[in-house]
């Protein structure tokens, strides 16, 4: 009989807890001021492969790819041609100068792995701080687009699923990005 009447008593208080909880959210969101989403969405997939400072980059990265790559190829011929030279006088060298030859070759072929991965580290470095220069110029130049607007919520295209035409702000971002970031230079 007790273990009810303990029961009962629990029951009350949650019930008046519940319906003090939900009596003060009324009151709470009387009291709030609501604003309405303005909202836009900018598709920066599209930005960032147009814009004049990407295709800056890439074209950038490009040559300097293609001026390592014609290095990396001289020094591959040079390699090939020392073990070719090598090889064929294997048959006139002592074993043990043979064996050093081998040994310097082989430590010239390292050298050249470890040229090619310095390189493709410098390069991908100085692509991923042009990007963040452009991603940062085209967050600002958005966010002076939304302020100008009176929008408070900018979208990533691709996280809508719909949006209406009037909402995208992606020609006038990619517009306002080239006049302000034609280029970026690679060091």
């Amino acid at each position: 009989i007790q273990f009810d009447k303990y029961r009962r008593i629990r029951l009350a208080v949650l019930i008046y807890t519940v319906i003090g909880i939900v009596g003060a959210g009324d009151t709470i969101a009387q009291d709030a001021e609501v604003s309405t989403a303005i909202i836009a969405v900018v598709d920066v997939k599209i930005v960032l492969r147009q814009a004049k400072a990407a295709v800056s980059i890439r074209d950038q990265i490009d040559d300097y790819s293609t001026e390592f790559q014609g290095k990396i190829d001289e020094l591959k011929i040079k390699l090939e041609t020392q073990n070719r030279e090598l090889q064929e006088q294997r048959t006139l060298l002592a074993p043990e100068v043979f064996a050093q030859r081998r040994q310097d070759l082989d430590r010239g072929g390292a050298d050249l792995q470890d040229y090619v991965k310095t390189v493709r580290n410098i390069l991908n470095k100085a692509m991923k701080q042009a990007g963040v220069t452009v991603e940062s110029t085209l967050k600002e130049e958005i966010g002076v687009m939304a302020e100008a607007r009176g929008v408070n919520l900018v979208l990533i295209r691709s996280q809508a699923l719909y949006a209406s035409p009037m909402l995208d702000l992606t020609d006038e971002a990619l517009k306002r990005l080239d006049a302000r970031l034609p280029t970026v230079p690679i060091d």
